[in-house]
């Protein structure tokens, strides 16, 4: 038997996607985690899909989750967590299947609910095998960097090991941007998510709430994908890039992808707004983006078109324009790699200063 474990629609969904590809012949069981309201609304549809054998719904979120308000709240919130990953008993105690016995455990994102649960099934069988699955930057740099020693000691102090290293295989859109430190653990290729109307297409569409009238969307030329930074200058510098994009583009030709995150619209004034809460990967899933320019400073939805479809949309990074601070260097592996992956370079950029980024909008605005 196998078991996935998911808490956001993007892991959900390429659970779905293993599950009727890769997988089809395995009895697979899902836990789905409460850390969005609407994934008891998933927990309910993929019970009804028979694409998993049994479905389960775990709250963990008012245990496990940070409450970043302050400093007060802060501390108050990190001992908080700290007090229950002790007691991490607790959350094995609502464990609904506790008899069942898993020979192969997939985790997109190993945080402290799923790496409880996981840790509980391997008492179970010690022999059980640990697969990381898709869950888009993460995947591909997880096995490649240094975790901090604080958090490697205290998994081994309270599991007996530290999770990663039970890791055995990867599946991923793209095994060859996985970057691994031990060569010993296995990269294998996820499909790519099939645009046909099957029987996984029709399940997804369902999960995420998608409707026709969605594609009202993609009618803007531009896509811009607002990130919501942490300091307020980083967030000018962006608002400002959004405005030289309006100016060529036109402002009826450019709509923004409001972040989740985001607290307050900047944007309203500026150009179309697309405040919907489906997964921009859904609006790929169904309609054709390929001449669709994407832009953002450093967003993963630029990227996923080639990761997950290997389809090839315009896509503008404007990362060395904004004064970003410690920007990973994993991650901006992997954008290099997507970058020389496209079969038409020319329709990836990378621009250096404003002056090239108006230069390559006024030639794009002519396509």
């Amino acid at each position: 038997m196998v078991l996935f474990i998911c808490s956001t629609p993007f892991q959900i969904m390429n659970a779905v996607n293993i599950a009727l590809t890769i997988l089809n012949d395995e009895i697979i069981d899902l836990y789905v985690l409460d850390h969005s309201p609407e994934c008891y609304r998933y927990y309910l549809i993929l019970k009804e899909s028979k694409v998993f054998k049994q479905v389960y719904f775990l709250k963990t979120r008012e245990t496990y989750s940070l409450k970043k308000k302050n400093k007060v709240s802060n501390l108050l919130s990190y001992r908080k967590k700290a007090f229950n990953a002790l007691n991490y008993k607790r959350l094995e105690n609502n464990i609904p299947n506790k008899e069942s016995c898993y020979e192969s455990i997939f985790v997109a994102y190993p945080d402290l609910p799923t790496q409880i649960i996981y840790y509980y099934f391997k008492k179970q069988n010690f022999e059980v095998k640990f697969n990381l699955f898709e869950d888009g930057i993460y995947t591909y740099n997880a096995l490649n960097k240094k975790d901090s020693w604080l958090r490697v000691r205290f998994s081994r102090m309270v599991f007996g090991s530290y999770v990663l290293e039970d890791c055995k295989s990867v599946y991923a859109y793209k095994p060859n941007f996985v970057n691994i430190k031990n060569k010993g653990i296995e990269r294998l290729k996820i499909p790519e998510m099939k645009k046909s109307k099957d029987h996984g297409f029709e399940i997804i569409n369902k999960l995420m709430g998608f409707d026709e009238s969605h594609i009202e969307y993609l009618s803007n030329k531009c896509i811009f994908f607002d990130q919501p930074f942490g300091f307020d200058e980083i967030m000018k510098q962006q608002s400002k890039l959004l405005k030289i994009i309006c100016e060529i583009m036109g402002p009826e030709n450019v709509g923004v992808k409001i972040h989740p995150r985001t607290q307050e619209n900047l944007y309203q004034d500026t150009c179309n707004v697309i405040n919907i809460k489906i997964p921009f990967e859904i609006l790929e899933l169904n309609f054709d983006i390929n001449n669709i320019i994407l832009i953002s400073v450093l967003s993963t939805a630029c990227l996923n078109p080639k990761i997950v479809f290997n389809e090839e949309p315009y896509v503008i990074l404007l990362y060395k324009l904004i004064e970003l601070q410690g920007t990973d260097n994993a991650f901006l592996d992997i954008v290099l790699k997507v970058k020389n992956s496209y079969n038409n370079k020319n329709r990836f950029f990378i621009p250096e200063t404003v002056e090239e980024l108006m230069i390559i909008l006024t030639r794009l605005k002519g396509i």
